[in-house]
């Protein structure tokens, strides 16, 4: 079920928060049973108005709908686009419907191509520049570049130094039970900085070079002044520092020592029985276990497997050689995960056949070449997984060693 949150966040700023519980895979892909919220922000000028993004594509009347209600339209002089993909431009077409054709609309220069190529439309288009100001109904809003997070049209602005709108960085997958993610209890508060990290897995793992240079940039124009951030999803924060952090540690891939994950698939349960043996190895010596299995009654969820993978120490892939070749699903998972994750990681390969060994070569050559670090490949033919029991064995303690 679709709800509105529309709530004064600051003196001068009102949150407008579309919260989707209906969307079950964002961008069509990523697994989101938590649901996601569209963040637009309305700073209310000195008889002016400012609007900030807006909401996903589709929801473009019920956006002006609710824009009405907090100001007249006619006082809308300047519209900011963060980032241009649909889940925050998607009511910018209906939106400047409404509004007066000498409204500005400040992004990157990247954007005004992507504005007509994806809305048709050519509006009163201002290209902000990496450190511009604008001033506009007696605020100064400034802009900083920061490519590749996740678009290389993706900027953040800072309101008179004290409000940064962070689009996509900074932001989380669920739905708050308070606007700012210091209100939520304990338990939430540990729930959403999950969902912060599986958003950074799936949506911005892979630029994590770009993550570093953004994060230098921000750091460098000086934070301590910043008292709220609002990101584009998500809870908003009163502290950015701990955001900072977090990305740091994420986009380097900074471990937990002894977190490995275990992910396996396996058709008629051989590869399961395998796994079954080395989990309670990794068991007995103290590892933290992640698991993400996908077999023919169950699949684990993509998204919460690339969220664990992140501050791995190491992980298992185990899967059947198919049509003498690597499993289609595992192929997937191993594309996403040379695209996503940080590559300092161990790993641990194990695969069964039936005519020949092939899978694990290839999964081995795969991953070694994209910079991941493999300590060993375990096959067995068919269901005897009693021939690789002391290789399995010696997999956990491998996986388990200091490099």
């Amino acid at each position: 079920m679709i709800k509105i949150v529309n709530m004064k966040i600051a003196k001068d700023i009102v949150l407008l928060q579309l919260q989707d519980d209906e969307t079950k895979y964002f961008e069509a892909l990523w697994e989101i049973p938590e649901g996601v919220t569209y963040n637009s922000y309305v700073i209310i000028g000195d008889g002016d108005v400012i609007v900030i993004d807006g909401w996903k594509i589709g929801f473009g009347d019920v956006f002006v709908d609710e824009v009405k209600r907090v100001v007249d339209l006619k006082s809308i002089k300047a519209v900011v686009v963060h980032h241009m993909e649909p889940d925050h431009s998607g009511s910018l077409k209906t939106l400047l419907s409404n509004l007066s054709s000498d409204t500005r609309v400040f992004g990157h220069q990247l954007v005004k191509d992507m504005l007509q190529s994806f809305y048709g439309i050519k509006p009163n288009f201002v290209p902000v520049t990496d450190g511009m100001k604008a001033n506009v109904a007696g605020k100064t809003l400034r802009f900083f570049h920061t490519p590749w997070l996740h678009w290389p049209d993706t900027i953040v602005s800072i309101l008179d130094g004290k409000v940064l709108f962070s689009c996509d960085i900074f932001g989380s997958y669920g739905i708050p039970s308070a606007l700012f993610f210091e209100d939520l209890s304990p338990s939430d508060q540990e729930k959403f900085i999950w969902y912060a990290k599986k958003y950074f897995a799936n949506i911005i793992g892979k630029y994590v070079s770009w993550v570093l240079k953004g994060l230098e940039k921000l750091s460098s124009i000086g934070l301590d002044s910043i008292e709220i951030v609002a990101p584009a999803h998500g809870p908003l924060r009163r502290n950015v520092k701990t955001m900072a952090t977090l990305y740091n540690r994420w986009a380097r891939g900074d471990a937990e020592k002894g977190k490995v994950v275990v992910l396996y698939m396996s058709m008629y349960g051989f590869i399961e029985k395998a796994i079954h043996i080395l989990i309670d190895e990794l068991q007995k010596a103290g590892a933290k276990i992640k698991i993400h299995k996908f077999v023919d009654k169950y699949r684990s969820s993509i998204s919460d497997m690339l969220g664990d993978l992140i501050d791995a120490e190491s992980f298992v892939i185990a899967t059947p050689t198919y049509d003498a070749d690597v499993f289609p699903f595992a192929m997937l998972l191993l594309n996403v995960i040379i695209s996503k994750i940080p590559k300092n990681k161990k790993v641990l390969i194990v695969s069964n056949f039936g005519w020949g060994p092939v899978a694990g070569k290839k999964i081995a050559e795969m991953l070694k070449t994209a910079g991941f670090t493999i300590v060993d490949v375990v096959e067995f033919r068919g269901g005897n997984v009693e021939d690789v029991l002391p290789r399995l064995r010696e997999g956990a303690v491998k996986l388990l060693q200091s490099t």
